[in-house]
């Protein structure tokens, strides 16, 4: 066992680490070593049964993806990358980002309804809202407001995600990107932005931001309402979905895995409360059982 004095502990020390399972070492190296041994490896064996499993570093087992959901793969886009998901009564809306096109899906069997192209950019999020379709087209660094029947471009707007992501900042060839992930609920476009990791609200009519709130993690791509006016938020590289409190500055209330080599990119919410997700990668479209 390292003491506190060591390395190992100082590092824990600066670190989240302190306030989880090295925090509980480092508080109780006392009890282990003068313990005689049975005392401190049974002090440490209670802290461990608290904690259930490995801490992330918060000091709470609440803190973790609770379990990992099964991945049930229904059908194939009939695009070569999907990289967002729409649900609605009538069929499952899927924008691709290497055709550029969209496809309206029949739930079950996957069979196209309907698809027409858009004059987007690297495509990477699809929602419905106002009798339109909005993409983010990630290259353009816009919102784009499309007629549902032909594809006609209605609008555009400035993408409030747009940036550089953290891992190319150093780079001096580095692209500017844009967002990925949208919603729409009552007249404001939620828009998740991986350059700025963070959900920006925008007033649908006046294109004004009206909040935001920081969604933790490197990339965050699908996002689909949940219960509640909760958000189920994808994070593509930690493999992890959040349940997020929009009203609540994005306070977490539920997070599950999905494990690799499955990664959620599209993300939507079925009626039925369903989670769906796409794959770029795999072309694969699915429910992510909980």
């Amino acid at each position: 066992m390292e003491s506190p004095e060591s390395p190992l502990f100082q590092e824990m020390e600066d670190g989240r680490s302190k306030t989880g399972i090295a925090g509980v070492l480092m508080r109780g190296w006392p009890f282990i070593r003068k313990g005689a041994g049975k005392v401190g490896l049974a002090w440490l064996f209670g802290w461990s049964k608290l904690f259930g499993r490995v801490s992330n570093g918060y000091g709470q087992e609440d803190g973790m993806a609770k379990y990992t959901a099964s991945v049930e793969k229904r059908f194939q886009s009939p695009g070569p990358q999907p990289n967002g998901l729409q649900a609605a009564d009538d069929g499952l809306w899927v924008i691709d980002q290497v055709n550029l096109k969209v496809h309206k899906l029949d739930w079950d069997s996957g069979e196209v309804l309907n698809e027409f192209d858009t004059e987007t950019e690297h495509s990477s999020g699809i929602t419905l809202g106002d009798d339109a379709v909005w993409i983010t087209s990630t290259y353009q660094l816009e919102v784009v407001k499309i007629d549902t029947k032909d594809g006609t471009t209605l609008q555009r707007f400035p993408d409030p995600g747009a940036g550089l992501i953290s891992g190319r900042e150093s780079m001096a060839d580095a692209r500017q990107t844009g967002s990925h992930g949208i919603e729409y609920r009552d007249g404001k476009v939620y828009v998740a932005g991986p350059p700025t990791q963070k959900i920006h609200i925008m007033d649908a009519a006046t294109w004004e931001e009206v909040g935001q709130f920081a969604t933790g993690g490197l990339r965050v791509h699908g996002i689909g309402w949940g219960e509640n006016g909760m958000l189920w938020v994808s994070d593509t590289s930690a493999g992890t979905v959040l349940l997020m409190d929009p009203e609540q500055d994005g306070r977490v209330y539920d997070v599950f895995r999905v494990d690799e080599p499955d990664e959620v990119h599209g993300m939507t919410v079925r009626s039925n409360g369903e989670i769906w997700y796409c794959d770029a990668g795999t072309r694969d479209i699915g429910i992510l059982n909980r």
